[in-house]
């Protein structure tokens, strides 16, 4: 439908729904992206000009050179700076995501403008601000460093982002996804929170802006289970301990189609509210689980962790028993529908 403002209709929708509001970008590579379509029958060999949906369609560069050849011009890098700033001052996002080839070298001074413009936009009117990028798009500690479809193998003193989608095949909504099993997903948003990290999950609508019911199941089954298991979640900060068991993602992009085997001795660990929170990330059905990090205290193996606990309880079932033992603290837990990942919550005196 022409000159209907999209954007705007979704920011209210998010806002009405309680939900933060972010913009996505993937404006810088368009300078060749549509090239491609000179390499077949297509409407792109038509004579572009700026404002053409197509335009440039230069040839694609080795898109990994940071100084590839043909260099964008003035005019379409300001043609891309006067498109975020729109942006900004329409919509007021709390979170810019851009993605790949702003870290090019002709953005440079261009994205620095705009990330100046952002920041004090948001100060004046007091909005949050947060700018998303992909390698190294930004001097470290000046925005949040984003891994595609991926993650770090270990916690980082930086906070970061994994964006990945509900399926394994696209980002957009087509009748042959792939989808991602719920304990997937759960295991994901688990193992990156604990590394310090937010879980950025793409879910792609059909063509009238609706979604579909693999989908909508999917999200109300992990909202579910946050309900359940958020506090370990939502605020929380990375503990003194990441994880334990053998089994981890390797680090990079485009590493989440791997299928890991977790079992019940792959614990990820968090802190909030000032106690300790463990994840099981895969219980397989077992009634009680081993927190190696608690074991007891022994001269010639000492604990990560001793200090006196207070309680322990399984979140949404109550209070547990546990005993610490040489090879760490035993922990009753209780088997969940459709075997999903755990939460303990352990309180410190």
């Amino acid at each position: 439908m022409p000159k209907r403002d999209i954007i705007g209709e979704l920011k209210q929708a998010a806002l009405t729904h309680d939900l933060h509001f972010c913009t996505s970008n993937h404006r810088a590579e368009h300078w060749w992206l549509m090239s491609h379509g000179k390499e077949f029958d297509s409407d792109v060999h038509e004579l572009l000009k700026n404002g053409d949906f197509y335009w440039p369609a230069m040839p694609e560069p080795n898109n990994q050179d940071l100084f590839s050849q043909p260099y964008p011009t003035t005019q379409y890098l300001e043609d891309w700076l006067e498109r975020v700033v729109e942006i900004i001052d329409r919509y007021e996002p709390e979170l810019l995501y851009f993605d790949w080839w702003v870290q090019h070298q002709a953005f440079k001074p261009y994205f620095q403008e705009m990330a100046a413009y952002y920041y004090n936009h948001g100060q004046k009117h007091h909005h949050p601000t947060g700018i998303c990028f992909k390698y190294d798009g930004m001097a470290f500690d000046t925005g949040i460093p984003d891994v595609e479809r991926g993650g770090f193998a270990e916690a980082k003193p930086f906070y970061w982002q994994t964006d990945t989608a509900i399926a394994n095949n696209s980002w957009s909504y087509t009748t042959s996804l792939e989808y991602k099993s719920i304990n997937e997903i759960l295991i994901t948003l688990i193992d990156v929170v604990s590394k310090n990290d937010n879980l950025l999950l793409n879910v792609g609508p059909k063509a009238d802006g609706s979604f579909a019911q693999t989908d909508r199941d999917i999200l109300t089954a992990i909202g579910a289970w946050l309900k359940v298991n958020g506090e370990g979640i939502y605020g929380s900060r990375p503990w003194k301990i990441v994880r334990e068991g053998e089994t981890n993602i390797s680090e990079g992009m485009f590493q989440d189609t791997s299928k890991l085997q977790y079992g019940v001795q792959d614990i990820r660990y968090t802190a909030n509210h000032g106690a300790v929170y463990a994840y099981v990330l895969n219980p397989q059905h077992k009634t009680a689980v081993t927190l190696k990090a608690f074991h007891a205290f022994d001269e010639k193996n000492e604990p990560p962790f001793h200090w006196v606990i207070k309680s322990v309880s399984q979140l949404g079932a109550g209070e547990t028993t546990w005993q610490i033992k040489p090879e760490g603290m035993v922990v009753k837990i209780k088997p969940t529908e459709q075997d999903q990942p755990v939460g303990l919550k352990i309180v410190l005196e």
